[in-house]
């Protein structure tokens, strides 16, 4: 079955979309917390801030892996769309 201009269109954005998050994983900007949720209460930043966390000092990409994984569905969506929309690892 061949697919449609606009099925391989949004399969390709789909691809793009995994990729920047994956580079987003190794070179997320220090300030990213505030930005993405900047609509939030201070103590609601401070709460996600504090599950972005490692024992070295340094964050590394598995400690973002457990960051994202410990968020809930919501907060997911919101730094996924928010990736998306604001962190440009690749060009589309």
């Amino acid at each position: 079955m061949n697919k449609t201009l606009g099925e391989i269109t949004r399969d390709k954005e789909i691809t793009l979309a995994v990729i920047n998050f994956a580079y987003f994983t190794a070179n997320f900007p220090p300030n990213f917390i505030e930005k993405c949720w900047e609509d939030q209460p201070e103590y609601m930043i401070k709460h996600i801030k504090a599950k972005l966390k490692s024992s070295s000092g340094c964050i590394y990409i598995q400690d973002f892996i457990k960051f994202f994984f410990d968020l809930d569905r919501g907060n997911q969506v919101k730094l996924v769309e928010w990736i998306d929309k604001n962190y440009k690892g690749i060009t589309r």
